[in-house]
């Protein structure tokens, strides 16, 4: 048995690093993917503008870099010129144009060797590089060669976009902060105010509260559960009631949008296409849900039906994911209660499923259901054989997960991959006999979900549509490309939490993990009063959350370990790996 636990880590282990590397790979060559390096030769440099949050248009003008560079008149080596733009140039010399049509990189991240010595002369000369991007900024590369006093990009380049003035070029910077917020919501600002009375008696609170669960009874401890799932249902109710229907319909992550869709199928008793609307490219599940609950309650005044009859999907499935994370924690902990409640505890008090349940979108319904796919498969794993009833209710819900967000799709190899293998090395079961039940639930998801994408295909040639480059409105968002250091910095979020996702990805994931570090999709600050949140407290939590994170990684390093543990039980060595492997995929 212990080679077949370590099987599985290694294919855990496999799976992680080949994706991992492809990932990396395609970041590195693919030139659908603006992830770009410096080096010591030149840096990247574009146009100075501020980051804004609105979504930008396709831009049709080319951005113009030019400088300056002097030949000595004794000069007798060649030039040559190292370019790399991203997306597209066009190279002038002294003002005539270079011919770079026999130039053939294959990719925009491939460097163009180009010699022009016949288009210079001694004293000055001027280079000019005409770059388009239709998709983002517009960046330049660029080194000489053969020249004493070589030119590369640099802050000293000028540069000229469309109708905006000439201005020094900026090294292309993925991680600034969104200005217009640096001055609010300080954390240590509303710490040290008058708050800190209050949080501290809460702490307090909380800390005798854990002291108190050292060494309790099994029975207190199933009490305690019970009375915390109890105690978190009713502070969510009281959030809805008190909270979520006082905010406008429209405030949230694409609110209005997915209010259109839903009357668009009130309205033309179909469903539209991606072409449609702004986010109809959505797959339906949620949007037909939530017309029929409007039909059946049609006799309720409209503006009535909008805030409270539309939020009643999002917040039943909040509550519903908090149930669904307690009986995935009984199945991995199962002769563990302390566990068990504080998984319980956890999962109420994630501000993410919070604050996304006040708003009218799929996210809920899409993270409810896949919440349920993962305890399906997790009660697969964790069982002394796989019956074909479980792999049914398994293929039920992961149908309706694709068939309500495409990102759903992210953990269906995971789920499919483990039990599979489960079945044949745990269970011992023929391999007929596991190939019959994978495609068992493959027909039961394809039944539910398949009809949706092969539309798609029908219509579009493509199974899944993404609203930024639908053929009606392609668009892009600030920064519109990513170094490295974006994925490696952290930190402004205990400054400037609020949009901190700008600075780096993992202030993106803390910031909208412990708060709603973007208000709800809102793109302006001054808009944030329609949204009700205290944005002081939530603030600070970015703070009061760093324990909670340490704990969090803790616990995740004991799990890992755990994988690697022969001792510990065959069942729970293999559900946490499949869990470690899902969170790798999401």
């Amino acid at each position: 048995m212990p080679g077949v636990l370590d099987f599985f880590l290694i294919l855990t282990i496999i799976t992680i690093i080949v994706s991992g590397t492809f990932l990396y790979i395609r970041c590195i060559f693919s030139e659908d993917i603006h992830f770009v390096n410096n080096s010591t030769q030149a840096s990247w440099i574009t146009y100075p503008q501020q980051i804004s949050t609105i979504s930008r248009p396709v831009n049709p003008q080319a951005t113009i870099f030019r400088k300056t560079f002097f030949v000595d008149e004794q000069h007798t080596s060649s030039v040559y010129l190292n370019i790399k733009a991203l997306h597209n140039f066009r190279l002038f010399i002294n003002g005539l144009p270079v011919n770079t049509d026999y130039l053939i990189t294959g990719s925009w991240k491939k460097k163009a060797r180009i010699n022009i010595t016949k288009f210079t002369h001694a004293q000055a000369n001027s280079i000019e590089v005409a770059v388009m991007n239709r998709m983002g900024p517009p960046l330049l590369w660029l080194y000489s060669e053969g020249l004493e006093n070589p030119v590369k990009t640099d802050y000293t380049w000028i540069v000229q976009t469309g109708e905006n003035p000439e201005s020094n070029a900026v090294l292309a910077n993925d991680t600034l902060p969104y200005r217009e917020i640096t001055n609010d919501y300080s954390p240590y600002k509303y710490l040290l105010d008058k708050k800190i009375t209050l949080l501290s008696a809460l702490v307090l609170m909380g800390l005798l509260f854990f002291w108190g669960c050292r060494t309790p009874t099994e029975g207190l401890i199933n009490r305690s559960s019970r009375f915390i799932l109890f105690g978190i249902a009713l502070t969510l109710f009281s959030i809805f009631c008190f909270k979520s229907l006082r905010m406008y319909p429209t405030v949230g992550f694409d609110a209005q949008y997915h209010i259109q869709y839903i009357l668009y199928i009130l309205t033309h008793k179909r469903l539209p296409t991606a072409l449609e609307g702004s986010s109809m490219f959505h797959p339906p599940f949620f949007y037909i849900i939530s017309a029929l609950l409007c039909s059946a309650l049609e006799y309720i005044h409209q503006a009535f039906m909008q805030q409270f009859i539309v939020k009643v999907i999002p917040f039943a499935c909040s509550m519903g994911n908090v149930f669904m994370t307690y009986l995935i924690g009984k199945k991995v902990f199962r002769n563990r209660p302390k566990h068990i409640l504080f998984v319980a505890l956890f999962a109420g008090i994630i501000p993410m499923n919070i604050y996304l349940s006040a708003y009218i979108g799929n996210e809920p319904l899409h993270s409810f259901l896949v919440s349920c796919s993962i305890f399906f498969a997790v009660d697969i794993l964790t069982d002394n054989s796989t019956r074909y009833s479980k792999v049914i209710y398994l293929g039920i819900f992961m149908g309706l997960a694709s068939i309500t967000k495409v990102t759903a799709i992210t953990i269906f190899p995971v789920i499919f991959l483990f039990i599979f293998v489960k079945m044949l090395f745990i269970d011992m079961a023929r391999l007929h006999e596991s190939i019959n039940k994978i495609v068992a639930l493959l027909i039961v998801i394809v039944v539910i979900s398949g009809w949706y994408y092969v539309r798609n295909f029908v219509l579009f040639g493509k199974l899944i549509m993404i609203n930024w480059n639908l053929p009606t409105g392609m668009w892009w968002q600030d920064p519109g490309f990513h170094t490295l250091k974006y994925y490696l910095g952290f930190g402004e979020v205990f400054k400037h939490p609020l949009y901190s996702g700008f600075h780096s990805f993992w202030d993106s994931i803390y910031s909208t993990f412990w708060g709603d570090g973007y208000i709800g999709g809102i793109a302006f600050i001054n808009q944030k009063g329609a949204t009700l949140w205290n944005y002081e407290y939530m603030s600070i939590v970015y703070l009061l959350a760093i324990p909670a994170t340490i704990i969090f990684l803790i616990g995740l390093y004991k799990m890992i370990r755990d994988m690697f543990n022969n001792t510990v039980d065959k069942h729970y060595r293999i559900t946490i790996s499949f869990l470690a492997l899902c969170l790798y995929a999401v």
